[in-house]
């Protein structure tokens, strides 16, 4: 893999095997766990990828976000036989505002012995809107009491 991007551990693909032969005909699917991001406000969503020799009509190439439960729809990366058989880049989702939860689907499907693809640095940041902070062992503002009445709180570590 040639992204620079990646590094460490990356979620890798190479000759899917449908019964024994190279290739599937269908789709394989990673699902990520829905994530709550109620408490959070400028939330984005972003991974890197590349594909490498795609080159038939069935290798390809998506991914799906999940935004409260509804699809925002099928987003091809690679679409076999239609695109150049080999793409890189780094997908990035701004989630709408008064978003509950997000979840993303990878799909591929590899139809040949000499395609193969790998996904990294997944990640969902944003700004935390609740009350209280916990890092590096202390509190932010100031540690919770029975007084605060305080339902958010953030445990960074």
């Amino acid at each position: 893999m040639t992204n620079t991007n990646f590094s460490g551990n990356v979620l890798f693909e190479n000759d899917l095997d449908d019964e024994g032969e190279n290739g599937t005909t269908g789709f394989a699917t990673v699902t990520f766990e829905e994530i709550s991001v109620e408490n959070f406000s400028n939330v984005v969503l972003s991974f890197d990828w590349e594909v490498i020799e795609y080159n038939a009509n069935a290798d390809d190439a998506k991914y799906e976000i999940i935004v409260d439960g509804v699809s925002n729809g099928e987003v091809f990366l690679v679409d076999g036989g239609v695109d150049p058989e080999d793409g890189s880049g780094t997908v990035t989702y701004s989630v709408p505002a008064a978003t509950s939860t997000i979840s993303l689907l990878i799909s591929v499907r590899n139809n040949g012995a000499t395609g193969y693809s790998a996904f990294d640095n997944f990640q969902i940041e944003g700004d935390y809107d609740g009350d209280l902070v916990y890092s590096g062992g202390s509190w932010s503002p100031s540690a919770p009491n029975a007084s605060t009445g305080t339902n958010d709180v953030l445990v960074q570590d």
